[in-house]
């Protein structure tokens, strides 16, 4: 009895430690993260002079690795808050239209240099819906940042989105080398990685489509 005690003690004060962590270490790592994907941008768009092309080449792999980080980082302490049962959405009037405009154009500057064709088609009658600007934007950017990921050139991805009867409808295709049919029902689990993307030694862990999941479905939607 005394050991299940202190297992328990023990148990109880990693956990503490755990959350402290998340709590307190992780926003501060996203915000260094932040100012140097800010600092590499500067460097990028040449503001402290003008960069040779293999110079360009080098930034925007660093620039796109960063922002990879900076979302896997952002993936992995909304994961942790869902299992906590400390995860929830603040609903506000928002456009859909903009947070569509912002997370395509977030991902098309984290992988222009790919050479992917893209296709952009939103209905005029999209706005506005009640939902949590914040993180409907995190679940549309890492749906297409996981076409984008696993398309290669000259493939496309296209982003479409309508409204009927007062659903709001996105579809995010592409021509990447797709899902096999016996594992699309491990889609949305946490940490699932498709054999091909295996196979392509593509990076991620398998976070991003579990957490846009889990906050499209808070919304009451489907995926």
């Amino acid at each position: 009895a005394a050991f299940d005690g202190t297992a328990q003690a023990y148990s109880l004060q990693a956990a503490t430690h755990d959350d402290f962590a998340m709590d307190h270490v992780s926003p501060a790592v996203r915000t260094l993260m932040a100012s140097v994907v800010g600092s590499l941008e500067i460097l990028r768009n040449g503001s402290l002079g003008e960069l040779l092309p293999h110079q360009q080449r080098i930034l925007g792999v660093a620039c796109r690795n960063s922002n990879q980080l900076v979302a896997l980082l952002d993936d992995i302490f909304v994961s942790e808050k869902i299992l906590r049962n400390e995860f929830s959405i603040v609903r506000t009037e928002i456009s859909v239209t903009e947070i569509l405009n912002s997370a395509t154009a977030f991902v098309q500057t984290i992988y222009a240099d790919r050479g992917l064709r893209w296709k952009v088609e939103f209905s005029s009658a999209l706005d506005y819906v009640m939902a949590d600007a914040v993180q409907l934007q995190k679940a549309i950017v890492n749906v297409i940042a996981n076409a984008a990921k696993f398309t290669t050139a000259p493939g496309s991805v296209a982003i479409r989105a309508v409204r009927e009867y007062g659903t709001v409808i996105i579809e995010i295709s592409d021509t990447g080398v797709g899902i096999p049919e016996d594992e699309k029902k491990y889609l949305g689990k946490p940490f699932f990685q498709s054999s091909r993307t295996k196979m392509r030694h593509t990076d991620g862990v398998g976070l991003g489509f579990a957490v846009a999941k889990e906050i499209i479905e808070r919304h009451d939607g489907t995926i």
